[in-house]
């Protein structure tokens, strides 16, 4: 994947940036109504113009990993209890951060 965000006025040019990065993903059944899900995404994104506070332009590299459990409750409804690690690297502090989450939501297939 890859793309370019442009901001709409030239005064937000510091948030403007062009980005590349690669996905991928698996879900592997280990019972009849259960399987296990994973995924990772790496990004790299590099910024049009200087920061204006730490006047710099900034770079970033993310990392994002997440594992679930998928689970058959009914026909077509699933409960996906999932946890995720995201990294981020950056070349200013303000955006240099790890962060964790957990989450758990009800899908349906049709």
């Amino acid at each position: 994947m890859g793309g370019h965000e442009e901001t709409r006025a030239a005064a937000g040019d510091a948030n403007s940036n062009t980005f590349f990065g690669l996905s991928g993903g698996a879900e592997v059944s280990v019972m009849k109504h259960v399987a296990l899900t994973g995924g990772a995404a790496l990004q790299y994104a590099k910024y049009d113009a200087p920061d204006p506070l730490f006047l710099v332009a900034r770079e970033e590299t993310r990392l994002d990993i997440s594992a679930g459990v998928k689970i058959s409750v009914l026909p077509n409804l699933y409960v996906q209890p999932k946890a995720t690690y995201t990294r981020n690297w950056s070349n200013i502090p303000l955006y240099d951060h790890d962060r964790w989450t957990a989450s758990a939501g009800l899908r349906l297939e049709f």
